[in-house]
């Protein structure tokens, strides 16, 4: 059982001095009413107590929406507080994979989460002081406009071994937490609003929960941070706690700007995408609170596409009478005022703050979009302040010191470091101590983890420490390390928790971060003679320290930079200016603003962080992406190698690496060796231990897996190379130095958001073996890419689950969109290039695979979707069949009528006006990836049928199996819903026209002979899925939208394709399912119908972003199932499922014919959805274009969207709220 599952039933009767009765185990009575929460296990084995969604105001719905929040209701029954509950409603791309939002997202989400030490005293009564726990209240951070107070970032375990209470809340986000339209109706920082209702219950409820009300101490981490920093100077939170501690943000306006200007510039942008006309405060409330959330929300979008992450922000309110005032005055005239200045305060940064928004700024192409824009390098606030001569001599200076007359992106990531966030930090620091406040204390964290979560959650590779890194060492990140104790340490990194959670939890206890009062401590506050903070660099090593120079040098010319702050600083002994610029800096990191002109949305920016995006050049060598049981060992790593060209490439050490010396080397582009290199015994075996192995093209070295020590992984082996965007692959260079790569990277270039991802070195696979390995069998698995994007990235198909019952998993890349399917049938573009790309991968691994332990005469194919077609394809192929003996596809089949373009010389057409309209003076062999990428977007590109030397098919699917002998063994299916998607994004327009002619829903692989043969056609589907006569509505019919493409294109195909291929002598077993416990994250709409959806599966043989469920759960179970089902088949090529035997399909009548339902229920049935699927049996027999000759084909074009819509999808799925 996973150590921080929930206490079994038992050990909840067993917690002494809390109020229990038999229904609950750890009872409470709130002023709101009785609460019941359950007992945990957090570090050390030590118990702790947990009440998760407890309401603490009204929910801010209907004509609340903008209101104050209200007293909530009180309730007299129980209150089971056992989960967290829903987030506000927000866009994030800041956390990445992180974000893990259980309960999916609603406007009723006023709620707060409560872990108490088990030591603590839970009492409706008075106690004494002496026995009541000091409390940190911690406001999470996101740009103002993302997050949440859940414990996938914000675990609290790391405290509860400390005797302090946690709170963790939800406050109001983005446009619902910071609109503002400068009325009492809605007059801006609601979110700031929310924070002082929940202090507020803080007060009321500390000594129920054991917690001392006069020892609350108030903890914010980037916008958190800032917004602590606003409520220490506010009238309203007066009282109501006594300390603070702020990483990596204040409430000077670095990344945000308070001025009403702004506000309002934000708010017209906003009421303007929603078409609201009206000046009239009260009338716009109305319409406001009337809107649907989803309305909202897209409004909402445009204006964070267009103005940035960071919108809506604090904001210095107008003087009301119906809501709580929060901000009385410009932020920085409040601290050079003194306000705040008797809370005593912890504060500091990360070394690297703006490494992790490298990937952000790449994305955004920010580095073009200065040139374009110098003014888009400053703060929000002066861009809004100064005049445009004015602005542009500032960034004139900013640029002067950052770019050094060049633009780079390590300039970009240096400017914003320090402007948004040492600068501000150093400088409330200097002011502090100008203003004689109470003791400050100033750290820098520094440590180099050894498995950096923020780096894991965006992809991201960097020296150092970057923004959000330090909290990680405060809470625990429960997203990654999932079951892993840290107390009592056993790593660096447990160590570093262990000492971080330490120093914060004395400063919340003690008033210091050391509990000591020595006239010599360890780290005393900061004071005017010098700025001393304190280095965390190492676990438990005190290092006081002065700013350097760089600091110092950084801090006067930020002084010099902004006349505000200069002038308010007139009354210091020093002239301290500058304010950080980073607004429309953060234009290009939490900003994609329109001055800067971005072209990207939000979407595209959630679905583009790809790991080629996270570095440059000059970066520096990835850390092991591990877990943190797998960390001894591997700790030396040097630079990811591609060695496919030829190339010079400098290789560095990591910083752990420090005896390693930097070289220069040259790969050259021999031809492949033919043999292995003779060896003695004794390197063999030194080879074995160091996870080398010797392929026919050079050595690779393996890695331990991050989760795992039983797997060593192998990423990114170069198998083929293309020179000529479209030709055939040809076997990649020989390599004479150690293929050595910890990380996946490798992608094939794609358009994202308009932006090329991937290069052409790109045709590469991963490996991941069981440790030991010896004669195992190999799952070949091809990554769904709906043949236009994403790669073989195992963050989507992990190997843990397959791997640790005996599997070697092989992952490989392929050439997608046009390089990768155009077919002119000439010279230039023969077609099928990504068939061929993965036949040369597949022979790869038929003649390496054994190196790795691997048994070359067990292979098995699998894919999902558009690549369970390119599955079938390779298994009726002469060029590939041979390489492997099974397969297993789901919702995607060689006969499903979007696998194959049957007019390939009309798509080509297509591409070459495209192109000519970009540029005329290209053609397809001079033009730039990039180009002809673009022109790419709106056409479809599949399979065809070739001509020429070297084809990888001459015939349609449907003939190659009628006219060959087929000796793989297949395991073929679908999801019960697996059109689902497709029928969720039909539009009035689409639905409109379906009504109009109905045939518009008909497949473009039939044809007719007469128009009364369409009709008949269209009269028995419309009859099957909907009711005659009666117009079809997305709100009434979502299911028979749903079962229609389901089964027109992907559970008809399916069947008919395992029927085809038992008549041609293969041995199939057919299956659909249906299992739903897993739905993925990443999907962004609800489900209106109870089943699986095309891909589903993925989540139940892979594991995703490394979370390997509990064993003894719900949903492990149901993945235990399904793994075992495929290994089976994988083993034996006989499948069983939970035990059950499950029978091939034999040719007989439709009604006999024996399938399995993987689902809720499993079991062998016997006819498939008789009255459905026989209907498009008989339309494909009567009406398949490949039986019919010399017929007219209709002019069916809603089908020509349903590829398009295929496409959006099955990309869709997979990076969206991760």
């Amino acid at each position: 059982m996973s150590h921080y599952t929930t206490a079994l039933l038992g050990l909840l009767f067993v917690v002494c001095g809390v109020s229990c009765n038999e229904q609950c185990g750890v009872l409470v009575n709130i002023d709101s009413g009785p609460v019941c929460g359950k007992v945990e296990i957090a570090e050390n084995s030590t118990k702790y107590y947990s009440f998760q969604g407890i309401p603490y105001g009204k929910p801010p719905t209907g004509a609340r929406r903008f209101a104050e929040l209200e007293p909530v209701e009180p309730w007299t029954d129980l209150l089971y507080a056992y989960e967290e509950g829903p987030a506000c409603p927000s866009r994030d791309i800041i956390y990445g994979s992180i974000t893990v939002k259980a309960k999916g997202v609603s406007e009723d989400c006023i709620y707060a989460n409560v872990f108490v030490p088990a030591t603590a005293q839970l009492s409706t009564d008075e106690l004494s002081e002496v026995s009541l726990l000091p409390i940190l209240v911690n406001i999470h951070g996101g740009a103002f406009n993302a997050g949440s107070g859940n414990r996938d970032l914000h675990g609290p375990e790391l405290l509860m071994v400390k005797d302090v209470i946690v709170i963790n809340f939800n406050y109001r986000l983005a446009v619902f937490g910071f609109l503002s339209l400068a009325s009492d109706k809605i007059p801006g920082n609601n979110g700031l609003r929310d924070m002082v209702t929940l202090l507020r219950w803080v007060q009321r409820n500390a000594r129920v929960f054991g917690g001392d009300p006069d020892k609350v101490t108030v903890l914010g981490e980037s916008a958190g941070a800032a917004s602590v920093n606003l409520l220490m100077m506010s009238d309203a939170a007066k009282g109501l706690f006594n300390k603070a501690i702020i990483m990596s943000g204040t409430a000077f306006p670095s990344f945000y700007s308070t001025s009403a200007v702004y506000a309002k510039y934000v708010a017209d942008f906003f009421l303007g995408q929603l078409g609201v006309n009206s000046t009239d405060p009260d009338e716009i409330h109305q319409i406001l609170i009337e809107l649907p959330l989803e309305d909202i929300m897209k409004a909402n979008d445009v204006v964070q596409y267009n103005s940035g992450i960071a919108s809506f922000v604090p904001v210095v309110e107008i003087e009301g009478h119906n809501y709580t005032r929060i901000i009385d005055d410009d932020p920085i005239v409040l601290i050079a005022e003194g306000r705040g200045k008797d809370i005593p305060l912890l504060m500091g940064f990360n070394q690297n703050e703006g490494e992790t928004f490298r990937w952000l700024l790449t994305i955004m192409d920010a580095l073009t979009r200065y040139k374009t824009n110098p003014a888009a390098i400053l703060s929000p606030r002066l861009a809004y302040e100064l005049s445009t001569e004015e602005a542009l001599a500032k960034a004139e200076l900013v640029a002067k010191r950052y770019f050094d007359g060049e633009a780079t992106m390590d300039g970009f990531i240096k400017s914003v470091t320090d402007q948004l966030f040492q600068y501000p930090i150093i400088k409330l620091a200097q002011w502090r101590t100008l203003l004689n406040s109470a003791p400050t204390f100033l750290y820098v964290f520094s440590y180099q983890g050894d498995f950096s979560v923020i780096k894991r959650s965006n992809w991201l590779s960097y020296n150092g420490t970057g923004h959000v890194e330090d909290l990680t060492y405060v809470f625990r990140t429960t997203t990654f390390l999932r079951d892993h104790v840290s107390i009592p340490p056993q790593t660096r990194d447990d160590h570093m928790r262990d000492w971080m959670s330490t120093l914060f939890s004395n400063y919340v206890k003690c008033n210091n971060p050391t509990c000591t009062e020595s006239d010599d401590p360890q780290w005393p506050p900061i004071n005017q003679t010098e700025l001393m903070y304190q280095l965390i660099k190492e676990p438990n090593v005190y290092s006081l320290s002065a700013l350097s120079d760089e600091f110092k040098t950084m801090v006067e010319f930020c002084d010099s930079v902004d006349d505000q702050v200069r002038t308010r600083s007139e009354t210091f002994k020093q002239q301290h200016a500058c304010k950080m610029h980073g607004g429309i800096l953060f234009t290009l990191v939490v900003t994609a603003t329109t001055i800067a002109g971005l072209e990207l949305t939000i979407d595209d920016l959630l679905q583009q962080q790809s790991p080629e995006l996270m570095t440059d050049s000059t970066s520096s060598p990835r850390p092991d992406d591990g877990a943190i049981s797998t960390l001894s060992g591997n700790m030396g790593s040097t630079d990811d190698v591609v060695t496919t060209t030829e190339v010079e490439t400098t290789i560095k050490p990591s910083v752990t690496d420090e005896n390693v010396s930097i070289t220069t080397l040259r790969i050259e582009t021999e031809a492949p060796t033919t043999g292995l290199t003779d060896r003695t015994e004794s390197e063999v075996v030194s080879m074995e231990q160091n996870n080398l192995i010797e392929t026919t093209h050079g050595l690779v070295r393996g890695f331990e897996w991050h989760t795992t020590g039983d797997i060593i992984s192998y990423i990114d082996i170069p198998y083929a190379k293309y020179t000529k965007y479209f030709e055939e692959p040809k076997s990649s260079n020989a390599w004479e130095t150690t293929h050595e790569v910890r990380e996946h990277k490798s992608r094939c270039p794609q358009l994202q958001g308009g932006s090329l991802v991937g290069s052409q070195d790109c045709l590469t696979l991963s490996i991941f073996a069981p440790a030991n390995a010896e004669n195992v069998s190999v799952l070949f698995h091809i990554h769904e890419s709906n043949f236009v994007q994403g790669s073989a990235d195992p963050a989507l198909y992990g190997p843990e689950y397959l791997v640790s019952k005996g599997l070697i998993l092989v992952l490989p890349n392929y050439r997608l969109g046009p390089l990768g399917f155009l077919c002119l049938r000439n010279t230039v573009a023969p077609g099928n290039a990504a068939l061929k790309d993965l036949s040369m991968a597949l022979q790869w691994t038929k003649n390496n695979i054994a190196k790795f332990g691997g048994n070359p005469d067990t292979i098995v194919v699998s894919g999902e979707g558009t690549s369970g077609a390119l599955v079938g394809f390779l298994a009726l192929s002469s060029s590939s069949r041979n390489y492997f003996d099974k397969a297993i596809t789901e919702s995607g089949s060689v006969l499903s009528y979007w696998a194959l373009d049957r007019n390939p010389a009309l798509t080509g057409e297509k591409l070459t006006e495209a192109l000519t309209k970009i540029d005329n003076s290209v053609n397809l062999e001079t033009a730039e990836i990039l180009t002809i990428l673009k022109a790419a977007q709106n056409i479809h590109f599949r399979p065809c049928i070739e001509k020429g030397n070297n084809p990888f098919m001459t015939q349609t699917p449907w003939g190659m199996i009628r006219e060959q002998e087929v000796n793989i063994t297949f395991m073929i299916g679908s999801a019960n819903y697996a059109g689902l998607n497709e029928a969720l994004d039909q539009n009035e327009a689409s639905i409109e026209q379906l009504n109009d002619d109905f045939a518009t829903l008909l497949p473009d692989d039939l044809a007719f002979g007469s128009d009364i043969e369409r009709q008949n056609v269209v009269r028995n589907v419309r009859s099957q899925y909907f009711i005659e006569n009666k117009p079809i509505t997305l709100e009434d019919h979502i299911e028979g939208l749903s079962l229609c493409f389901t089964d027109s294109c992907f559970l008809g195909p399916a069947i008919r394709t395992a029927r085809s291929l038992a008549n041609a002598g293969a041995k199939v077993y057919f299956y659909e399912f249906s299992f739903t416990e897993l739905i993925s994250e990443s999907h962004t709409v609800d489900r209106p119908v109870e089943g699986a959806v095309r891909g589903d599966i993925r989540n139940y043989v892979f594991t995703q972003d490394g979370r390997i469920l509990t064993e003894g759960t719900a949903e492990r179970e149901v993945v235990d199932i399904m793994v075992d089902t495929w290994f089976t088949f994988i083993e034996n090529g006989n499948p069983v499922a939970n035990e059950t035997d499950w029978n091939r399909l034999t040719v007989t009548v439709p009604a006999q014919e024996e399938w399995m339902q993987l689902g809720p229920e499993i079991g062998l049935k016997q006819g498939l959805h008789l009255s459905r699927l026989n209907l498009w049996t008989n339309i494909y027999n009567n009406y398949f274009i490949e039986m019919r000759n010399n017929v007219k084909r209709p002019n069916l074009n809603i089908y020509t969207g349903i590829v398009s819509l295929i496409t959006y999808f099955g990309f869709r799925r997979f990076r969206i709220a991760d």
